[in-house]
C-alpha cells in the first residue's frame, strides 16, 4: 500500500509542473540563452540579446508552466514578479512586460515584433513553428 502511495505521488506531483519553452522572433540570431540572461530580460535589467532589442511578455503566470518558469528562472512566484513591477512602473524604474492570455497571443506578439521573447507551455510549443524560434533554455 506504501508503494502504491508513492507511486501516485511521484506521477501526479511530477504532473503539476509543465515545462515551459522560450520562444523567441526569428530575428534573435541566438538558438539558445541562459537562465541568467532571461531572469535578466524578464527583470528589466537587460534589453538587447543575441544582437536584438528584446521586448518581453508573459502569458498565464498561474498556469503549471508559469508557475515552473517564474519559480526555476526568475526565483519569485507571479504574486513577488507582479508587486516587484509594480514598484519599477511607480518608481519610473521601467515598464512590465506585456500579457498574452493565450498561446496563440504569445506566438502573434513574438512573430510581429522585432526582438519579442515569451515564455509559453511546451506543449504548446509547435503553434510557434514557422512564425518563431523556440531557444533551448540552459
Amino acid at each position: 500500500m506504501k508503494n502504491l502511495i508513492l507511486l501516485t505521488m511521484i506521477v501526479f506531483g511530477s504532473a503539476t509542473f509543465a515545462d515551459y519553452a522560450v520562444i523567441a522572433n526569428n530575428g534573435i540570431s541566438a538558438g539558445s540563452i541562459s537562465k541568467g540572461d532571461l531572469k535578466n530580460i524578464f527583470i528589466g535589467k537587460m534589453s538587447s540579446f543575441g544582437g536584438t532589442t528584446v521586448t518581453p511578455c508573459i502569458t498565464d503566470a498561474n498556469s503549471a508552466a508559469g508557475q515552473k518558469f517564474f519559480s526555476e528562472v526568475l526565483g519569485m512566484s507571479a504574486d513577488a514578479y507582479q508587486k516587484y513591477w509594480l514598484e519599477q512602473e511607480l518608481s519610473g524604474s521601467g515598464t512590465a512586460p506585456e500579457k498574452k492570455g493565450s498561446t496563440a497571443d504569445a506566438v502573434s506578439f513574438v512573430s510581429s515584433k522585432s526582438g519579442g521573447i515569451c515564455f509559453i507551455n511546451a506543449a504548446d510549443a509547435g503553434q510557434a513553428s514557422g512564425k518563431a524560434k523556440t531557444l533551448s533554455v540552459n
